[in-house]
């Protein structure tokens, strides 16, 4: 092997250590959607429904493009008026579908048709109803909007078949491509759906009133080639579109594609000697971003920093003692840097590395953090050097997730879609095994993991009580867990859209109630509670609620109309939420950090209620 010089010193061996999950897990990176939308959604299916029913109106009146041709081609190119903003609507659908998946694209397209539904209906009574004194345009009123059966039959055919062929091409491609090939994705479906749409409006619609099959075909072709370039034309600015809202969806996360490399992650441990500045350099001033931060005995400190697809760890001296005495068994192993590589099955790479001369030095551990650790060392076959000091490389580490904490994957928000739509006992009974696997197992593993503190969980039953309920549905539709504290309660549960964890009272009893308002109303307690609130609500990923019950029209008796927190008064519960979805769900770790990042941020309103809910007020 050629041997490489970068300076004078030389490097000493190079040791290394495994971590490894007892089954691999499949190593290419899923596709990415906001499949938890924030309100830039709901923005978006306006904008999709307004361009609809805007477009629905203007398509009454035909339009000559070009005039004089041949009979053969229907003696010119004509088209309707819907084709200035209609094309646009499968644009804004391509991006409900690259953003938000196929599920939230649906919804939209769901409302779309029963708002083209209830416009057309509308149009049909007020045409029917008779005109006012001195209302002359009841003729042309008709002639416009007018109901006429076959259109709007054949608008709302093709409009429903065309929106969802386009969203499952998008969603079906991406998945193969993830975040490459865009264009791709656009295209062709676009040329899938505008094909299905025009095909369906244009044989309900208009066969048997065209003259000829020619002029109807030069209708379809004429509006169908137009449409597909208008999105080719667009592109640049659906793009822009769709790289805007990706930054700005606190939902979406973007996972890029591993190929077929078994290595999933290269972390590069650093020993500091004063922990905090370097926490300060790097995540303060660097900005790289936390994604992991740990406390353990004896002072021990790391925080692990996302740099990309690499992390950057940092752990004081302690910490570097802990590991080395959880791994090895004893300290003074580990030297100034480690190499962390993150593989699926660390016991057969430690079986491969240590057949090819590596020398083990410890085997496949479990740790308390639930990962598989084994190290051994590796001797280059040729000598490296670095300057202008030389930097020892002795001791590294190859990592990877133990399946016991090892997430949820995309099965797991796929079969509460499922059972969304076909909640029988049949589905539960025949997925029952997908439900263990992928969703119950997953979760006892997340919350055994939590610390003392939080527990015991409850785990509440898949059943639902439907003896005095109207909703006959036998199966609730998230799995969640609940930990109970005075006065408040830490909670998390996964459903279709993904991980919600929730801290607060979601519902206040009686007597809650009463010491709650109590703590509003005094000046400290209650400014104190607006105080945490206002903290709360600057968090970005923070959500605010008033919990099950809906608040008071107006304050509780006894207390002034003009109290300056009223708004407070009025509630009878009181959460604070956080989500994860899509690709963030998928590693163990990282989910548990979220849930007890959670946790942490809202100690202080987990605590005021604590002081003042669940505790009886002093008389």
């Amino acid at each position: 092997m050629r041997e490489k010089r970068l300076g004078t010193s030389p490097v000493g061996s190079l040791r290394v250590t495994t971590l490894s999950a007892t089954q691999p897990r499949e190593a290419r990176a899923t596709a990415s959607f906001a499949t938890a939308p924030s309100g830039i959604y709901a923005v978006i299916v306006a904008v999709f429904c307004g361009l609809l029913l805007i477009s629905n109106i203007a398509a009454t009146k035909t339009i000559t493009v070009v005039d004089g041709l041949p009979a053969f081609v229907g003696g010119g190119i004509f088209t309707d008026g819907g084709a200035f903003l209609f094309p646009l609507t499968y644009i804004v659908g391509d991006v409900l579908a690259e953003v938000y998946g196929l599920r939230q694209a649906k919804r939209a397209i769901w409302v779309g048709f029963a708002l083209g539904a209830l416009a057309s209906v509308t149009f049909l009574a007020v045409g029917a109803a008779p005109p006012g004194p001195g209302y002359e345009n009841q003729e042309a009123f008709v002639a416009v909007l007018g109901f006429v059966p076959r259109i709007v039959i054949a608008s709302l055919a093709g409009y429903l078949a065309g929106q969802m062929l386009n969203a499952y091409v998008v969603v079906k491609i991406k998945e193969r491509t993830k975040e490459r090939h865009l264009w791709a994705r656009l295209i062709g479906s676009t040329v899938v759906g505008e094909f299905a749409d025009t095909a369906l409006f244009c044989f309900i619609a208009f066969v048997g009133v065209f003259p000829t099959w020619g002029g109807l075909i030069s209708y379809a072709v004429a509006g169908y080639v137009y449409k597909v370039m208008v999105e080719v034309i667009m592109l640049p600015v659906t793009y822009a579109v769709i790289r805007a809202i990706k930054k700005r969806e606190p939902g979406y996360a973007t996972v890029q594609a591993q190929g077929d490399t078994p290595v999933r992650q290269l972390r590069l441990v650093v020993a500091v000697d004063d922990y905090d500045s370097a926490v300060r350099f790097y995540r303060d001033e660097l900005g790289l971003v936390a994604e992991e931060n740990y406390d353990g005995a004896n002072g021990a400190q790391v925080m692990i920093l996302g740099a990309g697809r690499a992390t950057l760890e940092l752990s004081n001296r302690p910490q570097i003692e802990l590991i080395d005495t959880v791994e090895v068994g004893r300290t003074g192993v580990s030297g100034k840097y480690r190499l962390a590589f993150e593989v699926d099955d660390s016991a057969g790479v430690t079986t491969r590395l240590t057949a090819a001369g590596a020398e083990l030095i410890a085997p496949p551990t479990v740790t308390p953090w639930h990962s598989l650790n084994a190290r051994y060392t590796i001797r280059p076959a040729y000598n490296s050097r670095f300057s202008p000091s030389s930097v020892q490389l002795n001791q590294g580490v190859i990592m990877t997730t133990s399946t016991r904490l090892s997430g949820f994957s995309s099965s797991a928000t796929e079969f509460f879609e499922d059972l969304e739509d076909q909640n029988t006992r049949e589905f539960w009974l025949a997925h029952k095994d997908v439900f263990d696997r992928e969703i119950r197992d997953p979760m006892a593993a997340l919350l055994d993991s939590l610390p003392e503190e939080y527990q015991p969980f409850k785990v509440f039953r898949m059943n639902r009580d439907i003896r005095f309920s109207a909703d006959k549905s036998p199966y609730k539709i998230m799995h969640g867990a609940a930990h109970g504290a005075p006065g408040a309660v830490y909670y998390l549960h996964l459903d279709a859209s993904g991980l919600m964890v929730a801290c607060g009272n979601y519902m206040m009893q009686p007597d809650e109630l009463e010491h709650y308002r109590q703590a509003v109303a005094d000046d400290a307690s209650g400014e104190e509670l607006s105080e945490i609130l206002a903290a709360l609500r600057r968090r970005r990923s923070m959500r605010l609620g008033p919990g099950g019950p809906e608040p008071l029209k107006t304050v509780p008796r006894g207390y002034p109309r003009d109290h300056p927190r009223a708004d407070l008064l009025r509630q009878k519960g009181l959460i604070a939420t956080r989500m994860r979805s899509g690709s963030e769900l998928q590693n163990g770790p990282r989910l548990r950090t979220f849930v007890l990042e959670t946790f942490e941020m809202c100690s202080d309103l987990t605590d005021w209620l604590g002081r003042h809910v669940g505790a009886t007020p002093p008389s």
